[in-house]
């Protein structure tokens, strides 16, 4: 999502792999501006010695997020292969863990929503529908752990018996159908709204969906 093409972008990321993508990302992240926006804890990433500088978390958040193990001692391991992090680094995960948790949500969602902006400024016309930009939108949930503050931020469906299910986060995306890049997502427990919509944007969900 971070990756700066424009144009026909589906053309450009199909050939892609990672390894290009996270290329692009150092480049945004030697940006002050664009680090300020993505810590909430700066001083997690300014201890001496700290082996997890924010381009390693970052890089190492990304992989793990995108692998089919979603571990955080297999995230681990896989930065030490590409060699983020020196062979000699323990495989123990609480440094990693601490180092993701100081990253900021709302920045990590600012960065999605610019360079979704940045990609639709590169968009032609031949690539509108009818002259307009269409926003493909789709949600869904996702089943948390049952505790109790989870239950408090994200409340089971109401059509379920209390202690019968558990919490569940709602996730809806609104996407380019120009350029496959994500605009702007939210995280609610309940219905969203429409943010990211200008005027005169057209919207394309499915049938069942409703916003």
């Amino acid at each position: 999502m971070l990756v700066p093409c424009v144009g026909v972008v589906q053309q450009h990321l199909k050939p892609w792999s990672l390894g290009p993508v996270l290329q692009c990302l150092d480049r945004f992240l030697d940006e002050p501006a664009f680090r300020s926006t993505l810590i909430k804890n700066p001083q997690a990433f300014t201890r001496p010695q700290g082996l997890y500088s924010l381009p390693v978390t970052i890089k190492t958040f990304l992989t793990q997020c995108l692998a089919q193990d979603h571990s955080c001692r297999t995230a681990v391991a896989t930065a030490k292969d590409h060699g983020w992090l020196p062979p000699s680094a323990s495989p123990d995960t609480a440094a990693y863990c601490r180092a993701r948790d100081a990253l900021a949500a709302e920045g990590l969602q600012k960065a999605v929503e610019h360079t979704a902006q940045a990609l639709d400024a590169g968009v032609s016309d031949e690539h509108l529908w009818l002259g307009r930009q269409v926003q493909v939108v789709d949600g869904t949930g996702i089943a948390l752990p049952d505790t109790e503050a989870n239950q408090d931020d994200y409340p089971q469906p109401s059509q379920q018996k209390p202690g019968c299910g558990f919490p569940v986060l709602r996730l809806v995306a609104f996407m380019s159908l120009a350029t496959d890049a994500v605009s702007c997502y939210s995280l609610s427990s309940s219905r969203f709204g429409c943010k990211c919509l200008k005027q005169g944007n057209k919207v394309l969900s499915f049938l069942s969906f409703k916003i």
